[in-house]
């Protein structure tokens, strides 16, 4: 019998008062059982990687993202956290391709990954210095937002290139309408909207300092 069937087992010949909490901990044993348990395929890792690399050469920064992480999962190899870090860099998720990079050991690298490497921290360190932080919430949580070819629904937060940004919104049942936001290099800008589906209107609580926003949505037609 393998540990989680018989944590299992054992689980529930526990009396009712303390069934629940056993139950929840015989679980929680298999989960990490399991993931000791999982080998790294680098087979597996190599496949996602290719993915992940020709997606990017034809833009898809969202698809190479997630082909890479989940590279990585099966095996963590500097080239694959090379492509990761890069990907979360064209999507504006500077924090998360700063500490993506700080996981590969630069002095183990071969010449050829450590030159790729100070490229990709130097690309980094360019677009921190002329971005600045974005962060959108929007209720409904359908609501799509669109700004300098990302998208998401419900919220955003993105290090974007700083200037005038031209920001989509798009609810169920309302025209889509853009908006023009200026955004200042190392500063953080916050935006809250809030959709009434009643008029379509939209509610803006601005903090953070975002400036001359203004922002509605039409009414169905």
């Amino acid at each position: 019998m393998s540990i989680c069937n018989h944590l299992q087992t054992e689980s529930r010949r526990i009396v009712a008062d303390k069934g629940a909490l056993r139950w929840g901990l015989a679980l929680f044993v298999c989960m990490v059982a399991g993931l000791a348990h999982a080998k790294p395929d680098p087979g597996k890792a190599n496949a996602l990687f290719k993915e992940a690399k020709a997606a990017l050469e034809a833009g898809d920064s969202a698809k190479a993202e997630k082909l890479s992480t989940e590279a990585a999962g099966y095996f963590q190899h500097p080239a694959i956290f090379l492509l990761q870090a890069k990907s979360l860099r064209l999507l504006g998720k500077l924090d998360q391709a700063t500490i993506t990079l700080r996981k590969i050991n630069t002095r183990k690298l071969s010449k050829g990954l450590k030159q790729a490497w100070s490229v990709e921290n130097k690309a980094l360190e360019k677009r921190r210095k002329i971005s600045g932080e974005l962060k959108l919430r929007v209720r409904p949580s359908t609501a799509l937002i669109e700004v300098q070819g990302l998208s998401g629904k419900g919220g955003m937060r993105r290090w974007l290139v700083a200037g005038k940004l031209s920001v989509t919104f798009s609810a169920p049942g309302h025209q889509t309408r853009v908006e023009q936001v200026q955004l200042k290099a190392g500063e953080t800008e916050s935006l809250e909207i809030q959709s009434n589906p009643a008029t379509g209107t939209l509610i803006v609580d601005v903090s953070g300092g975002l400036r001359d926003v203004r922002i509605q949505l039409d009414d169905k037609p």
